[in-house]
């Protein structure tokens, strides 16, 4: 299967152009009339329903409910009416926040952070809008969790808070959360001063006069004052961004993934390593019941992995327990889709061997985008869509 494979593929690669799709490239995705993005679709194939994972094709409909009534779902409804400074407090092992950052600090450097009841959730795609990041990170993966109100903050990952995240050792629990820098009079201990003139303190509306001092205060602009705040004994605070200057919340793009191959990071990484020094595109392939291959062709070189059984794993020994490696391919019909080394390969270019040793599911199509997901603790998650190279 593998020679026949790269050599097809090689004679396709002569004989077609291909064009660098985008997220935002609808008509690859829209399905209508039997035809996907200009493509005929295979009449005689099973095509999952519109939202639904490859995997809840074999659950009973009590459990596909329970999935797709997932929090997270809510908040990506959510976010794009999101508004309003959060008022929260948790406390979280600072390595769930560290994982994150190093999947996405080669590509995004800030995002909007959308506070809500039920976790924290993050959509955001690179400046290329080849790249789509959503992040969910879980109130049951939190030591604690308390919100006050939602709202949205505009946070700057890689200058600000990775920084901070750095000062802390390993596994240690951190209390985070926003902290509002009141100014002035403008302070819990308010108060208005009566004399010749009725004095009134700086930033305060007229209509809060009848408020609280402490309901003055959540009315006040915040805008420079919103920190975010990590607190590991050594209290740190960054300056938040105004969400409104931030990258927008992109859409999330429609897609028919009909295959899936989960394995350890490492392997992938392995691939794309070697893969890089060789082209600038590779290619994944799936056919039912023979496993799945990863290729890359250059001008003079080309490089291929077919992962089809356990003992295809880097790490796999066949002397020592294996019971920590995952390996699971699926493949609904054949399916072949080509994309930018550079775009996967910088997703794993900052995560440590021992965090590579986890599990990534990725999801794809006949050229379709790509959607690789990891877990980052019981309930949350960072999954990445790549746009696909599409033939013409």
């Amino acid at each position: 299967m593998s020679t026949n494979t790269s050599a097809n593929g090689g004679s396709a690669q002569a004989q077609t152009s291909t064009t660098e799709a985008t997220l935002l490239d609808e008509s690859i995705y829209s399905e209508s009339d039997g035809v996907v993005g200009g493509r005929k679709s295979d009449a005689d194939s099973v095509q999952p329903f519109n939202g639904v994972e490859l995997d809840t094709l074999f659950l009973s409909p009590e459990v596909i409910v329970e999935r797709t009534h997932k929090p997270w779902r809510k908040a990506r409804e959510e976010i794009t009416n999101a508004n309003g400074v959060p008022k929260w407090s948790a406390s979280i092992n600072v390595d769930v926040l560290d994982l994150f950052i190093r999947h996405i600090k080669g590509s995004i450097s800030e995002s909007q952070l959308f506070v809500t009841e039920d976790g924290l959730y993050i959509r955001v795609t690179n400046p290329a809008n080849v790249q789509l990041f959503e992040v969910w990170i879980d109130k049951e993966d939190f030591e604690e969790y308390d919100v006050d109100s939602e709202g949205l903050l505009g946070i700057g990952w890689t200058k600000n808070v990775q920084t901070m995240i750095n000062q802390v050792d390993s596994g240690e629990v951190v209390d985070v959360g926003t902290f509002i820098e009141l100014k002035g009079s403008a302070a819990p201990d308010l108060g208005f001063k009566f004399g010749p003139e009725f004095q009134i303190p700086k930033g305060v509306d007229l209509s809060t006069l009848s408020l609280s001092a402490d309901k003055i205060s959540s009315k006040l602009d915040p805008s420079g004052r919103t920190k975010f705040e990590i607190d590991d004994g050594f209290v740190m605070r960054a300056k938040t961004i105004d969400p409104d200057s931030v990258r927008a919340v992109p859409d999330i793009p429609e897609s028919n993934s009909t295959s899936r191959i989960t394995l350890p990071g490492v392997d992938l990484k392995e691939f794309l390593s070697r893969a890089d020094t060789i082209a600038s595109y590779f290619s994944i392939e799936s056919t039912p019941n023979a496993g799945v291959t990863f290729d890359a062709d250059g001008d003079t070189a080309s490089v291929e992995k077919t992962f089809e059984g356990i003992e295809d794993l880097i790490e796999y020994d066949e002397s020592k327990p294996n019971g920590d490696l995952e390996l699971s391919t699926f493949a609904q019909q054949s399916d072949r889709s080509k994309y930018s080394i550079e775009f996967v390969k910088d997703v794993l270019g900052g995560i440590r061997k021992t965090q590579l040793r986890e599990s990534y599911r990725i999801d794809f199509g006949n050229e379709e985008l790509l959607k690789m997901t990891r877990s980052l603790g019981s309930e949350s998650f960072i999954q990445i869509m790549v746009a696909p190279r599409i033939s013409s």
